[in-house]
């Protein structure tokens, strides 16, 4: 009887060929089709390659770029880690599959992983431009935009040509308040890459248009020739804020109407639970006597005064922080500070229980500690600190009672004009509520509502500040702050500031007779 033929392992030797030279017809297959722009017919041969070698480094590393792209970031997860945790791989085939590895992480919210993820990539190969560029993405949405700065220019030390890092030097140099700075990064990678939807939007959203401007021109014939609805959402908002600026109205309003319905389709934000949230930090933090304000008065806790920015996005938040952030003793923080992810971080997950009690005394000095150490860290010297995140919208209490020397300013807004430039606004991404004005107006209503209970229970805490009065008189608005906060001089006002923004609803209510009955 013939006998067959085995390898050293006592593998079936045409057995082991046959599958090579499947793994190799399905990559070669897949990758024509990956190249043609044929994802999921790649995305399948890329599954066929693994199911015969579930460690092929090249159909995991290509298969994840179709999943994370696709929004599919838990199974590019799985395919990376489980390539990586295999054979051992050198550095320079390591790296990328870690730089994916990180963009799945920062887009299912664990931030820190992915920053972990890119710096591991970065050490294996320092040549690659692209980790720099996505980890100063990392940087900016963990809420440091001067160290992404440092980052997307590293990336453009390497790439001077890369698009995405001149996009990601916008992003952060605008958070920082770097108008002139962002539209050049803007304008640069509108350069590079003239057919991104997203670079032609963060560009048209700092450029003032005029109508003999070419670059309107430009983004009207982007507009027209962009079939995708990914695409369209982003030039039309684009195009929309163009108009705006040329006094088109009625041309603004139908790309408004246009942009917020693509993204309108891609999920419903749930008022309900959101609702039953906030009335449970209600419950657990009542109304107070004023015995209680009295003792919680006289708790003994660190010298900085951390003030919270508390508003719906785009009631002024920003402005008001850079505002305030010209004193030299002040520090904005932004979102770098999260009072939420200090309870987090400090009771792990015991957290998850949080939302059916109060802390104890102990609970609550460890959170505290950690949340003024985290201040003291990224805003050494500061005799205040402003932090801006909308996650701390249901902490107020927990914190007020935390820290005696916080404070709250609450940023409102003319709820027309708030609604409509929220209207203005794509997201990134969540905010499902912001592309139907009767979702942002019920949304408005569910924070302005929490933030009455905050102020009821704090009085003498919480200042509500009018953004119309920080436009029209921002020298007295600040003094007022100033002395809620405690600050040892008034904050000189040096600002360019405009009063186009206020009743900015007006000249679209013949094209959009919704906003007339926002009250």
């Amino acid at each position: 009887m013939k006998t067959t033929d085995t390898d050293e392992t006592g593998g079936n030797v045409a057995e082991a060929r046959h599958s090579r030279k499947a793994i190799n017809d399905n990559l070669a297959q897949a990758v024509t089709n990956h190249r043609a722009g044929q994802l999921a017919q790649a995305a399948d041969g890329y599954r066929k390659v693994l199911a015969l070698d579930p460690h092929h480094r090249d159909a995991a590393h290509d298969l994840s770029i179709i999943l994370n792209a696709g929004g599919e970031n838990a199974e590019a997860l799985e395919h990376c880690d489980r390539v990586l945790a295999g054979p051992a791989l050198n550095s320079k085939s390591a790296a990328p599959l870690h730089n994916i590895r990180g963009m799945a992480l920062v887009a299912l919210g664990r931030l820190t992983e992915g920053l972990d993820a890119y710096q591991s990539a970065i050490q294996m190969d320092q040549s690659l431009a692209e980790v720099f560029s996505n980890q100063a993405n990392a940087k900016r949405l963990n809420g440091d935009a001067r160290a992404a700065k440092v980052s997307a220019r590293q990336a453009l030390d390497l790439n001077p040509k890369l698009a995405a890092a001149q996009n990601c030097l916008g992003n952060a140099a605008l958070d920082l308040n770097q108008v002139r700075e962002a539209e050049a990064a803007y304008t640069l990678a509108c350069d590079l890459n003239p057919e991104n939807p997203v670079f032609r939007h963060n560009f048209a959203i700092l450029h003032h248009f005029t109508r003999t401007d070419e670059a309107l021109s430009r983004l009207r014939k982007h507009w027209a020739m962009t079939k995708d609805d990914e695409g369209k959402s982003w030039v039309s908002f684009a195009l929309a804020k163009a108009l705006d600026d040329v006094g088109d109205y009625q041309g603004a309003a139908e790309c408004l109407l246009k942009g917020n319905g693509l993204m309108a389709t891609r999920g419903v934000f749930n008022f309900d639970a959101h609702g039953m949230m906030l009335n449970a930090f209600r419950q657990i933090f009542p109304l107070q006597s004023a015995n209680a304000v009295e003792k919680t008065e006289g708790k003994q806790t660190g010298q900085t005064i951390p003030v919270f920015i508390i508003g719906v996005s785009r009631s002024g938040k920003t402005l008001l922080e850079s505002l305030l952030a010209t004193h030299p003793k002040i520090s904005g923080l932004g979102e770098r500070v999260n009072w939420g992810q200090c309870l987090r971080d400090s009771l792990g997950n015991e957290q998850k229980k949080m939302s059916l009690r109060s802390l104890t005394p102990e609970e609550e000095k460890h959170v505290s500690d950690r949340f003024l150490g985290e201040i003291d860290r990224k805003a050494p010297g500061s005799d205040v600190a402003l932090l801006t995140s909308p996650g701390n919208l249901p902490f107020i209490g927990m914190a007020l009672d935390a820290i005696p020397q916080a404070r709250v300013v609450h940023c409102q807004r003319n709820i027309r004009d708030l609604a409509l430039s929220i209207y203005f606004k794509r997201y990134t991404s969540g905010n499902e509520f912001a592309y139907r004005l009767d979702h942002i107006t019920q949304f408005i209503h569910q924070f302005d509502e929490m933030m009455a209970h905050w102020s009821n229970r704090h009085q003498g805490k919480v200042l509500t500040v009018a953004y119309d009065d920080v436009i029209q008189r921002p020298q007295v608005a600040l003094e007022s702050i100033a002395n809620h906060c405690g600050f040892d001089q008034i904050i000189p006002v040096d600002f360019d500031l405009t009063s186009k923004e206020i009743n900015r609803w007006k000249p679209y209510a013949p094209f959009m007779p919704q906003l007339s009955e926002i009250t």
